[in-house]
């Protein structure tokens, strides 16, 4: 009787927990910062979002979703549906290269974010994709091969459909020149947004498989050591971005030293600086690594050539402040809440001996739907965070001044000015400097910006907490 009442009550409050931790993060970010997000919108009323990464991420999302949940029986009519797939997602490519060719890039970006949603919803819903390639085509137990073929849909609708909205550098070059360059620019949008992405989900599910073919009395290991995985793998990060990316080390020179010396002030440590090579394609910076001996600074090509000495100092200094506020460490927080909350909701489901399809497919999708919404909040008010970091360390010291901002706006506007629009994790660069300026202004509301970060921070360690505490209860019941 206990344990039933335990269960039930656990089912209800997992069924909240999106709900209610969307409603807590969004109160709490926006109602301190309402005034500076309006300022922000009124200087910026013609935002541009690129909804393409978060569209990949979804679609692959709801491939594995569908085919953890669906019946393991054979589909009829398997060609046929097959068949539909295949005219559907040529259409849709078809569709694309006519009605974008003369359009805004922002329209172009939501009808190829679109049409990759509905392929989906066609090959994966209607056509029950995962169903033919686990059952029909007999490579369920082949471990990771099976997983591979259920994304091919995915891989091979977004490269054709990048290979018909990628526009020629020169229309009068010759074809051959300009299949060459569609070609490269279409293979590294693959290594840069499709991979990424992939590599991940196919870690660890190569884990759980092998596990699942051990017996063991231990409940949900596979689960756990899928997730053990997940996170060596994101410590890893930065040594599988240098072997998926094409990077070598800064020359040294006066530009490392000064990059360097920027670390070194703040008493920050990283392994090297690399040179992202994309043959000029993207002006971006990253830093990547949780730990010291396994960080590292990724300069692209673009940024360097686009983005004088002076002002690189400013973009690197943005990269220096997520380091210093230990963004690194709290996006990872924020990032296993949700693969941690489905284990535990997998749990209560067979506690329950809850085994129905559409209660698996709804409960994954509330809880990674509604925390991605949390988590691009967090990553935009990090952002914003990272910016004040490199103002303060353009003025010298820890308080925003109009003159600091005024050379971070300048650095910023420089890298980005091909780009207007905001994306998935990233406010757009006109927000991000109306809401430096409505900092600077008053230092109360600088105090209180870092004040509420913090208390974002320690809801994410009560959640974490609170999860791993209904875990060990779960798995104690389950014992017993």
């Amino acid at each position: 009787m206990l344990k039933g009442r335990f269960v039930a009550i656990t089912v209800n409050l997992t069924r909240h927990i999106p709900t209610t931790a969307s409603f807590l993060v969004d109160r709490l970010v926006r109602a301190s910062l309402q005034e500076g997000l309006s300022f922000a919108a009124r200087s910026n009323p013609r935002q541009r979002f690129k909804p393409m990464q978060l569209a990949i991420v979804l679609a692959i999302v709801f491939a594995f979703v569908v085919s953890h949940n669906t019946p393991e029986t054979t589909v009829e009519h398997a060609t046929m549906k097959l068949a539909i797939s295949m005219f559907t997602g040529v259409a849709l490519v078809l569709l694309l290269e006519v009605i974008t060719r003369r359009q805004s890039a922002q329209f172009r970006d939501r009808v190829h974010a679109s049409s990759l949603i509905g392929f989906c919803i066609v090959v994966y819903g209607f056509s029950d994709f995962a169903r033919i390639a686990r059952f029909n085509w007999q490579l369920d137990d082949l471990i990771l091969i099976d997983q591979f073929v259920l994304l091919l849909p995915i891989i091979a609708f977004v490269m054709a459909s990048w290979a018909v909205l990628v526009r020629s550098w020169s229309p009068d070059a010759r074809l051959g020149a300009r299949i060459r360059h569609k070609f490269v620019t279409v293979f590294s949008l693959a290594r840069h947004q499709l991979l990424l992405p992939v590599l991940p989900v196919l870690t660890v599910l190569a884990v759980a498989e092998t596990t699942q073919l051990f017996k063991s009395s231990i409940p949900n290991l596979d689960g756990f050591l899928a997730g053990l995985a997940l996170l060596v793998l994101i410590v890893m990060t930065p040594w599988v971005l240098r072997l998926i990316w094409c990077t070598e080390p800064l020359p040294p020179g006066n530009e490392r030293r000064h990059i360097e010396q920027i670390f070194r002030q703040q008493n920050l440590r990283i392994s090297d600086i690399l040179i992202w090579r994309t043959d000029l394609r993207i002006v971006n910076a990253l830093l990547a690594g949780l730990t010291p001996i396994c960080r590292y600074l990724f300069l692209s090509d673009g940024l360097m050539d686009r983005v004088p000495g002076e002002k690189l100092t400013a973009i690197v200094a943005h990269e220096a402040g997520h380091l210093k506020y230990r963004h690194l460490v709290r996006l990872f927080l924020s990032l296993q809440i949700p693969f941690s909350l489905l284990m535990v909701t997998q749990l209560i489901l067979n506690r329950a001996e809850i085994s129905t399809e559409f209660v698996g497919i709804c409960s994954t999708f509330g809880i990674l739907l509604g925390w991605l919404t949390i988590h691009t909040l967090i990553s935009r008010l990090l952002e914003h965070q990272a910016d004040v970091a490199a103002c303060y360390t353009l003025a010298g010291k820890q308080r925003l001044d109009e003159s600091a901002v005024d050379a971070f706006s300048e650095a910023l506007t420089c890298a980005t000015r091909d780009c207007s629009g905001s994306d998935w994790l990233h406010p757009s660069p006109v927000n991000r400097i109306a809401m430096l300026r409505y900092l600077a202004r008053d230092a109360r509301r600088e105090t209180h910006f870092h004040g509420q970060i913090q208390r974002v921070t320690r809801l994410l360690l009560v959640a974490t907490i609170a999860i791993a505490t209904c875990w060990i209860a779960l798995l104690f019941f389950s014992a017993t």
